[in-house]
């Protein structure tokens, strides 16, 4: 999986559509089948900025009971889960964080968003009223 996310997040819009589009085999674990789908979901939307592929719909991709993806049996993470998980997991009934996107050289794509908004605003924001006086000369 780590090859596959390196491999999308260095294509372009059009690449990331086409490394989404084949439908992978069916896994022997259910849980498996459903993260393929909730992943490719999840990367279509947030990163590749199109609808989830068809196959991601497929009766057999949805789990009927609830899944953590952690080595933990903790109510209180499982709690915690269940508030963050991307909404692709959710509905799967999947539940994990971000982490399993993360890898070393990509940022998540809510924070690329953020940090070319972030700098676009303090180009042509106003000094705060906390900043020091600017001396005129």
């Amino acid at each position: 999986m780590n090859e596959f996310l390196d491999h999308f997040y260095s294509l372009d819009t059009a690449g990331k559509i086409a490394a989404l589009a084949d439908e992978p085999a069916t896994l022997s674990k259910a849980s498996d089948d459903c993260l393929m789908a909730a992943m490719a979901e999840h990367l279509a939307k947030c990163y590749a900025h199109s609808p989830a592929p068809a196959w991601t719909a497929k009766p057999h991709r949805y789990l009927p009971e609830p899944c953590f993806l952690t080595i933990f049996n903790d109510p209180g993470l499982h709690e915690y889960l269940t508030l963050v998980s991307p909404a692709a997991f959710k509905h799967r009934n999947l539940f994990t964080d971000n982490v399993v996107f993360a890898r070393a050289r990509q940022r998540p794509a809510s924070s690329q968003s953020r940090a070319s908004t972030s700098e676009e605003s303090a180009a042509t924001a106003p000094p705060s009223r906390d900043a020091a006086p600017q001396s005129v000369t």
